[in-house]
């Protein structure tokens, strides 16, 4: 089983680090896996390979990382949220979606599907990292 977290904030690597040790679970960081893989930043690679490079770029490495067991995922917003992808996460985990009042303006697109597919959703628009962790984890293991 593996915990993908998804939304547009800035503390999930953090929180997936931190949750990932206390669960006994490894972290993954989707971005810092795609810059790997892609050699460059997701905006440099779409500039030069377009954004339907990179939207199968991002399906190719989350089918790999999917395949993993035992891992808490960073995702961000930076996955196109496809049927594909999140079939993949739900077959393999549980979505949790780091939720943001500001969502619905920034990711329109995306909120209905988030609010359709994620098993779990943490309003996390006032906590700290230290209080997103715990919340976390008593949501999934307290």
């Amino acid at each position: 089983m593996n915990l993908f977290i998804v939304g547009n904030d800035p503390d999930i690597p953090e929180v997936v680090r931190r949750v990932a040790e206390r669960a006994g679970f490894a972290p993954v960081d989707m971005a810092a896996l795609l810059v790997e893989k892609m050699g460059r930043t997701s905006a440099a690679f779409a500039a030069e390979e377009g954004d339907q490079a990179l939207a199968d770029m991002e399906s190719h490495v989350l089918q790999s990382v999917a395949r993993r067991s035992g891992c808490v995922v960073a995702l961000g917003m930076q996955i196109e949220p496809t049927p594909d992808n999140v079939s993949r996460m739900k077959e393999r985990g549980l979505i949790l979606w780091f939720k943001k009042n500001s969502d619905a303006r920034t990711y329109p697109d995306r909120v209905p599907v988030f609010n359709q597919a994620a098993d779990y959703v943490l309003a996390v628009d006032d906590l700290a990292p230290d209080r997103k962790v715990d919340a976390v984890w008593d949501l999934l293991w307290g």
